[in-house]
């Protein structure tokens, strides 16, 4: 049975912040990445559980659509645990593999529990658009992406699109319910569908916290993520929902999350240093990312913008934008940009770090 409850639970973090939020667990309190990825993909496979749940007269059927970065992991490990639930069949389109050892390995899980895998969408016989699926997940892209999707997975987030239009006219419980993983693909972390596609998911499983975009999303929406230690929490002002039992997700609603405070998705190094000499933290994050292209420029120049083009990245309010020639690469580089921004929150993590012992050593000096 869906748990659905009226506490107050989590604020909305923005992209830079859900960055540097993940960073910290992968190094403070010693959680891998592989751990990590773990407990997704179960909170994922438990929403779906949730919400499409098991029926005594078959098996129901659920399709994975994956992309290269650590998105596409958490679905490879929902599916993995679906198939153990014993009541789901899974079927994978995984397009672009990532060939670090650890999303291979999660491959060959999945295939050891005979899960198949696809290059493209299914379609039927006659070539129009395999619906027969009770689920579709989308694990194509999460909170590191920005700009517009490119091949393959444009067309992956196009049929969707025309599964939801084919079944405007059906009764609802004969429809194909969409799940997306923490962030709708093809949507601005920040902003949420500025390209216009029109994509919106029945069911949204946000990871950790909801990110910005999901504020006005009106489906079915769950947290799952029951690992975020107390004092990081604290930090980037994040309330744990309570979680029932052993759950690893809970369906809220958008009260329950806004029920917090309405500044819960300000920058955390904002909150906790107003006096920083610093205009904000993005001025630094700008000159960081200048710094990042600055290095591609030399050495791929005729794929990176200029350092005249890093002024756009950066949104004075909140949310970080790329320039035209960096959008048309950034599905094809979820993995590096992920990299890029995990390395900026290190960075933030360990200046934060000398700050405090600087602190400290000066007043154990004059103590």
């Amino acid at each position: 049975m869906p748990t659905t409850t009226t506490p107050t639970t989590t604020g909305y973090l923005n992209a830079a912040d859900a960055a540097a939020l993940d960073a910290e667990l992968m190094s403070t309190p010693g959680y891998s990445l592989e751990q990590l990825m773990e407990l997704a993909g179960l909170a994922v496979a438990e929403a779906v559980y949730q919400a499409i749940p098991p029926i005594s007269e078959r098996k129901r059927k659920v399709l994975f659509l994956c992309g290269p970065g650590n998105n596409g992991g958490d679905g490879l490990v929902a599916a993995r645990h679906l198939v153990f639930f014993r009541q789901y069949d899974c079927t994978v389109v995984y397009p672009k593999r990532s060939n670090k050892p650890h999303f291979v390995n999660l491959v060959q899980q999945c295939v050891n529990v005979d899960i198949p895998f696809l290059e493209e969408f299914p379609t039927t016989k006659e070539g129009t658009i395999d619906d027969t699926y009770d689920v579709i997940v989308d694990a194509i892209f999460g909170f590191s992406f920005h700009g517009e999707p490119r091949e393959p997975f444009a067309t992956l987030i196009q049929r969707m699109i025309e599964i939801q239009q084919q079944q405007q006219q059906q009764d609802d419980n004969n429809q194909v319910k969409i799940l997306s993983v923490d962030v709708p693909s093809g949507w601005n972390v920040d902003e949420g569908d500025v390209a216009g596609t029109g994509f919106v998911p029945d069911i949204l499983t946000s990871l950790t916290t909801p990110k910005l975009c999901s504020q006005n999303f009106t489906g079915r929406h769950f947290i799952g993520g029951r690992f975020l230690p107390p004092a990081i929490a604290q930090k980037y002002n994040v309330e744990m929902p309570p979680y029932p039992g052993t759950s690893q997700v809970m369906e809220v609603t958008r009260q329950h999350i806004e029920g917090t405070s309405h500044q819960r998705h300000t920058n955390h190094t904002e909150i906790q240093n107003p006096s920083s000499t610093l205009s904000s933290w993005r001025d630094e994050y700008e000159a960081y990312l200048s710094e990042k292209y600055r290095l591609e420029q030399q050495q791929h120049p005729a794929d990176t913008p200029s350092s005249a083009t890093t002024a756009s990245i950066i949104d004075s309010s909140s949310a970080t934008k790329t320039s035209n020639n960096d959008m048309d690469r950034n599905d094809e580089n979820e993995e590096e940009e992920e990299s890029w921004l995990l390395q900026y929150a290190k960075h933030c993590a360990e200046k934060e770090a000398r700050l405090a012992a600087n602190e400290q050593e000066q007043y154990g000096r004059y103590k």
